[in-house]
């Protein structure tokens, strides 16, 4: 491990035998009418596009809400502004499986656990990073279940409408 980073071959085996552990957020745009919610488009393990939360894995040591913050500027970048939840306090966790059903939270790269915030945001999110696309949805106008990443065509609606905290397993 150098430079507090695995290796390609370290990160291959440690997936192998250990869950992930993600931080993953739902930005909430205060500052616009109707408080849209934005997702990100990106390429999923078999480089389908579809739409997801923003976030990825925690680093060892790494408080969550640091992580949260380094996954939001790598993928909105700078000119973001938002107001920390409780970290303590997920809005959802989802246990994403290894295998690849279509209907439910998965990926069959690794076995990884998210913990899901709704977090209120303000300013001009640019596409960044993994995001190959963004876009603001209202509430009832949210994407179509199949045209979500990762299976979370089910689960991201419910946690938008307000789900609360409980744990959803794929």
């Amino acid at each position: 491990m150098a430079g507090g980073y695995l290796t390609d071959d370290e990160y291959s085996f440690v997936t192998s035998v250990v869950p992930t552990l993600c931080v993953d957020v739902l930005p909430r745009f205060t500052d616009r009418e109707g408080q849209p919610f934005l997702l990100i488009k990106r390429l999923d393990y078999a480089d389908r596009p579809g739409w997801c939360t923003v976030g990825g894995r925690v680093r060892f040591d790494e408080p969550i809400a640091d992580a949260a913050a380094r996954h939001i500027r790598a993928t909105l970048g700078p000119d973001v502004r938002w107001t920390d939840p409780d970290w303590a306090r997920p809005d959802l966790v989802i246990d994403f499986k290894r295998e690849a059903d279509l209907a439910t939270p998965h990926d069959p790269r690794k076995h990884s656990i998210s913990l899901e915030w709704v977090v209120d945001f303000e300013g001009r999110p640019i596409a960044s990073d993994e995001a190959e696309e963004i876009a603001m949805f209202p509430l009832e106008s949210l994407p179509a279940a199949h045209e979500f990443a990762f299976g979370l065509g089910e689960v991201l609606p419910r946690m938008a409408a307000g789900a609360g905290h409980r744990s959803l397993t794929g």
